[in-house]
């Protein structure tokens, strides 16, 4: 750990936001970071971190939508003048710059203070003028439920799945942070993969990126990085973290639609990793060779693909793979010969995802 890294040993409460049915995988997560014990609760994962370990919790977080930077947890707040004492406490100009825009995001639920617009008039009034500063707009969070307030700021900016990679897409893609979160779940480490639906390749070059050791985040900007403490940090850590790369195991996508198929390759190029893809048929994969994990997000929903008949071609590779273990996602709570492994929501549709055996 270099100096720069050591630089700011004073722990935060942070909180990662998660697709729900995955709260468990982000806590393992953060336990192998260093950042545990993590607490979770539905949708939320809270964990306790530095400076320097949130930068890693953001390069290196696969399956988190978000991370937060809580700034106080007022037990309660039950009028305008208790709200603003608490605003003054915070010191702001040691958190960002000064003139840094701020973007609020207001919430009141049972609470003695519950016109969020009036609530937002008395924060920007403590906070006096912003916007002069350079740098993107800083969420910040400002939770009252029940009278007891919440202040967190947003780490992350854009939405955590957007890696950066996925310019191009094909129909219905699964979101990054889904399918790195489905594969951490199966305890997959890198063994042959092919995914022979791929749509745009997300499956693939997740799987990719955790085979190749790069973290998710090496390829965007965070908000956090406007921060006043946190922006040499970071460079110090992406740098680090770009140093651990290792060579995959053979990772393959297949898909019938040519237009799929080299939109899944231009986004792997832009990811820098090395997955196979090819214009195929899943009834063209051959006879089962080495072992590895068959998965596929199967068509459902608005998807112009008939789901009986991609769920039929699935079994049928499957009956010739023996030795393969098969992922599959669909809506349907029951799929033949596999067991439900997790319940998650892909584009608001509630989806099972089933492993054979």
């Amino acid at each position: 750990m270099t100096e720069g890294e050591r630089a700011s040993p004073t722990a935060h409460h942070h909180l990662a936001v998660v697709p729900p049915g995955l709260e468990a995988v982000l806590a393992r997560e953060l336990d192998a970071l260093g950042l545990g014990p993590a607490h979770r609760s539905p949708g939320h994962v809270a964990f306790e971190a530095d400076d320097a370990g949130l930068c890693r919790a953001l390069l290196w977080l696969r399956t988190a939508s978000r991370v937060l930077r809580v700034l106080d947890r007022t037990r309660i707040v039950r009028t305008f003048p208790e709200l603003c004492r608490t605003l003054e406490r915070i010191g702001w100009d040691r958190v960002l710059p000064a003139g840094a825009p701020i973007v609020l995001n207001v919430a009141a639920s049972k609470s003695q203070l519950y016109h969020e617009r009036a609530i937002a008039q008395r924060i920007m009034a403590v906070l006096g003028p912003r916007g002069d500063a350079d740098g993107p707009p800083q969420s910040l969070h400002v939770h009252l439920e029940r009278d007891r307030l919440t202040l967190s700021l947003d780490a992350t900016g854009e939405h955590a799945h957007r890696r950066g990679y996925r310019l191009a897409t094909a129909k219905a893609p699964i979101r990054e942070n889904l399918a790195a979160g489905i594969l951490l779940s199966l305890d997959w480490e890198g063994a042959a993969l092919v995914d022979p639906m791929c749509g745009s390749g997300t499956f693939p070059i997740e799987a990719a990126l955790m085979a190749e050791r790069v973290p998710p985040g090496a390829e965007r900007t965070f908000s956090a990085e406007a921060w006043t403490s946190l922006g040499p940090l970071m460079q110090l850590a992406r740098a680090a973290a770009l140093r651990e790369r290792r060579a995959p195991g053979p990772i393959e996508g297949s898909d019938r639609v040519a237009g799929a198929v080299g939109a899944a390759t231009e986004n792997a190029a832009r990811a820098g990793v090395h997955v196979t893809f090819l214009q195929r048929d899943v009834r063209e994969l051959g006879p089962d060779t080495d072992e590895g994990t068959l998965i596929a997000n199967l068509p459902y929903g608005r998807r112009v693909d008939n789901d009986s008949a991609a769920i039929g071609a699935w079994l049928d590779l499957l009956e010739r793979r023996p030795r393969w273990r098969g992922v599959a996602l669909t809506p349907r709570r029951e799929l033949p010969g596999h067991r439900a492994h997790l319940r998650l929501s892909n584009g608001g549709i509630p989806i099972w995802v089933h492993v054979r055996g």
